[in-house]
């Protein structure tokens, strides 16, 4: 269930018209997938937009942070990390990195508990504030906020 809940997330934003939501693209075949998946209630196979969770471990600022589109590094058993397109939505500390449907139904089960639905338990990776991807996309909008207040002040 709480796969499905991220896809309809993942449905709605593509759906959506607002403006945060402008990264979020979904194929026409791909959302109908989704849509009838909300409707059946029937799970679509584990390489369609599997989905991986991040909790951050340390606090860092309250702010809010439209869902965006990324690139996630998987770590392969030759010790390349392979990088996979994917969605980034972003809730007060738990993130949920919904990849884009690349990867094969192998390399899926090769990541077990990792995925939601892979198996009965979910393993959530964490990573403190201080080091992750949220605290460098705030430092840089903030950066650019900075910028572009400073030309306004001009």
């Amino acid at each position: 269930m709480l796969r499905i809940f991220f896809l309809s997330l993942l449905w709605r934003a593509a759906e959506s018209q607002l403006s945060e939501f402008k990264e979020i693209e979904l194929p026409a075949a791909d959302a109908e997938v989704i849509r009838k998946a909300l409707v059946d209630g029937l799970e679509p196979p584990m390489s369609f937009y599997p989905i991986q969770l991040t909790q951050l471990s340390t606090l860092g600022p309250v702010h809010n942070h439209a869902p965006r589109r990324d690139v996630k590094y998987l770590p392969c058993a030759d010790g390349v990390e392979r990088p996979i397109d994917m969605y980034r939505f972003y809730f007060d500390g738990l993130i949920a990195h919904i990849m884009l449907p690349t990867l094969n139904s192998v390399e899926i089960g090769d990541l077990g508990a990792l995925v939601l639905g892979g198996e009965s338990s979910v393993v959530l990776s964490t990573v403190t504030f201080e080091k992750s991807a949220q605290r460098r996309d705030m430092a840089a909008i903030l950066r650019e906020y900075d910028l572009h207040e400073g030309f306004l002040r001009q």
